[in-house]
């Protein structure tokens, strides 16, 4: 769980965060890409990933960091909102 803010570096006052997520949404999305393309390629290394018909070619070690490559050059955008009913609903 991550409080909205945080103590001020006295730890005299509580600092509310500038926007309404825990990180900005573009930050998020750079996280979200980092970390889906690595758990992208350990599948991959680990003989996890199956490419059907239309992907064959990425059976292709070559192919397949190519095609990831493509993906980690681009920007993602995330679907984020609060979560419904407030603080007392997430944590039941």
């Amino acid at each position: 769980m991550v409080p909205a803010g945080g103590f001020a570096a006295d730890q005299k006052r509580w600092i509310h965060p500038k926007y309404a997520f825990f990180l900005p949404v573009d930050v998020l999305g750079y996280v979200f890409r980092e970390k889906f393309l690595a758990g992208l390629k350990q599948a991959y290394r680990r003989g996890r990933l199956q490419a059907s018909a239309s992907a064959a070619e990425l059976s292709n070690k070559r192919r397949f960091l190519s095609f990831v490559n493509s993906l980690a050059r681009q920007k993602w955008v995330v679907y984020a909102k609060p979560a419904f009913g407030g603080p007392t609903q997430v944590i039941r």
